[in-house]
């Protein structure tokens, strides 16, 4: 579970967030909605200790982010579709952090199918297109969700093939996601909480 608490995040004078509360329960896809400018990307950034609230809390199954032994065995997060290093294979990028955090070659491999990336897995990522790119982010997000049941993305990785590569995981690993996205367009109605 992850729960927002009267949180307040403010850089200088400028107002971020303003006492956001929220719960994103297990097993629900839950839009987390608003136009540019409003603090849904600033909220992730708490949500995965990037940022520190100015006041108030953000708790991932219990503690905060940054308390957790393994942080990247509770939330996988894509933030940015296209934060990967331009020299590194599909595959390096996915399986170092991987092999960081104790998350089995396996599943490293299983991610690359779900993604679609079978084809490109040993290719360097700065060559990719921009969808592939995204669908190699989205893999990052993944790797970790056999263990951990929280998943943060950002609008640009909502894309077809996303909501493909989500339901086939969802499915199988009860996976549960944040989605921010712009538009409420972006996000089925029936999809959201």
């Amino acid at each position: 579970m992850i729960e927002v608490n009267n949180v307040v995040k403010k850089y200088g004078e400028k107002t971020a967030v303003d006492g956001l509360n929220f719960v994103v329960q297990p097993g629900v896809v839950t839009g987390f909605l608003g136009p540019n400018g409003a603090g849904k990307s600033t909220t992730m950034r708490m949500v995965i200790g990037l940022d520190a609230p100015t006041s108030g809390s953000v708790v991932v199954n219990g503690c905060r982010y940054d308390k957790h032994s393994a942080p990247l065995q509770e939330v996988g997060a894509l933030l940015e579709a296209k934060s990967i290093h331009p020299g590194r294979s599909a595959f390096n990028h996915l399986n170092a952090p991987a092999l960081t955090h104790g998350i089995a070659r396996r599943r490293v491999q299983e991610v690359i199918e779900l993604a679609g990336l079978q084809s490109i897995a040993r290719k360097r990522a700065g060559a990719f297109s921009l969808g592939m790119g995204q669908r190699l982010g989205i893999a990052s997000g993944l790797t970790n969700s056999e263990i951990a049941t929280r998943l943060l993305l950002s609008e640009s990785t909502i894309k077809t093939h996303v909501s493909k590569v989500l339901a086939k995981i969802g499915a199988r690993d009860r996976v549960h996601a944040v989605i921010i996205a712009y538009e409420a367009g972006l996000v089925r109605p029936d999809q959201t909480r």
